[in-house]
């Protein structure tokens, strides 16, 4: 009996806290957090941040999933977990980048081989024979054709840039750094390649562990 009545009394005191943080919490009132959950929604700011390993990330799900604090507003909930508005924002966008890199990565090979045709060189029709290895000679006599030696076709070079970048990708030549650079600063200036983010993102979508070195370098 004096556990349920003490439970009880703990239950009520938790509902007199949360009331009055509704009523005094200056987060309630927050312009910043009223834009953000206007444009991003609860439901889809819980389903991108659903995998996120942040303990406070996970504090501000449950209890936004929690009916004890449905009455509070978004940024009531931010505050209760630890969370500042731009530290939202960025778990946000990290997984909104996340998502868009597994879409991306569908389409690869087909861009890989797109790259790759328009570096690969080509056969066209030798302009001065006209195709058939043949020019007008001496005495109107027909000789064998300069241009395309008797082919009448002629190789065109491919793009010098796609050929490059299509042996840059494969590894074939060297280059000085990522393909692609992005920067992103969580709690100090960190570096973090969009290239690392892909082979992570992979990882985790084909079951396989990205190992901790790449996890700490695209999580930290």
């Amino acid at each position: 009996m004096r556990k349920a009545k003490s439970v009880a009394m703990g239950r009520s005191k938790e509902s007199r806290r949360a009331r009055a943080l509704t009523r005094l919490s200056p987060a309630r009132k927050d312009p910043a957090m009223r834009r953000f959950e206007a444009n991003v929604g609860r439901g889809e700011l819980q389903q991108a941040l659903d995998g996120c390993l942040d303990p406070r990330v996970k504090s501000l799900l449950a209890t936004m999933a929690d009916p004890a604090y449905q009455a509070f507003s978004f940024g009531q909930v931010c505050v209760r977990s630890g969370l500042a508005l731009h530290e939202v924002i960025e778990h946000y966008r990290t997984a909104k980048v996340d998502e868009g890199l597994l879409l991306m990565s569908r389409h690869m090979p087909d861009l890989m081989e797109d790259l790759a045709l328009d570096g690969k060189s080509r056969l066209r029709i030798c302009e001065p024979c006209g195709g058939n290895g043949r020019t007008p000679g001496p005495a109107g006599r027909p000789i064998k054709c300069r241009n395309c030696d008797g082919t009448g076709k002629v190789r065109v070079p491919g793009d010098a840039d796609a050929c490059k970048l299509a042996l840059e990708v494969n590894g074939l030549v060297g280059r000085r750094g990522p393909l692609i650079q992005q920067q992103i600063n969580v709690g100090g200036d960190q570096l973090a390649s969009l290239e690392d983010t892909s082979k992570y993102v992979q990882a985790i979508a084909q079951g396989e562990d990205p190992g901790p070195e790449l996890a700490s370098r695209v999580l930290s």
